[in-house]
């Protein structure tokens, strides 16, 4: 059987899906809507969660761009760019349907933008 990149990620994908599904919690959490798997916890290990506030239905998250001192090496500092005084940046965390609105502050000496 001839094997090729197509066949292979899709047999990948269908792996993940069912490892996956046969991970995830049975049922909904509360407040999940009907037809959506309750969401699975994430874990950051060593960075931070960025709160957020509630306008309404939209969680509104506040993200700072900005030099951020980072020891690398025991002994050696060094200014790298972050958000909210971490790098790499703290994690949002949202849920498919969620309402959000992040506002970047921008505080490096450059020009920066979103990806």
């Amino acid at each position: 059987m001839k094997s090729n990149r197509r066949g292979f990620l899709g047999g990948g994908v269908a792996a993940a899906i069912g490892f996956l599904g046969a991970a995830a919690p049975p049922g909904r959490g509360a407040g999940v809507p009907a037809g959506i798997d309750a969401p699975l916890p994430v874990q950051t290990p060593d960075v931070p969660r960025l709160g957020y506030e509630l306008d309404g239905d939209v969680k509104v998250f506040r993200l700072r761009a900005e030099v951020v001192s980072r020891e690398f090496v025991p002994g050696r500092s060094f200014d790298v760019w972050g958000y909210n005084g971490s790098c790499p940046g703290p994690t949002i965390e949202v849920n498919q349907g969620d309402r959000v609105r992040v506002i970047v502050e921008n505080r490096l000496p450059e020009a920066t933008s979103m990806h």
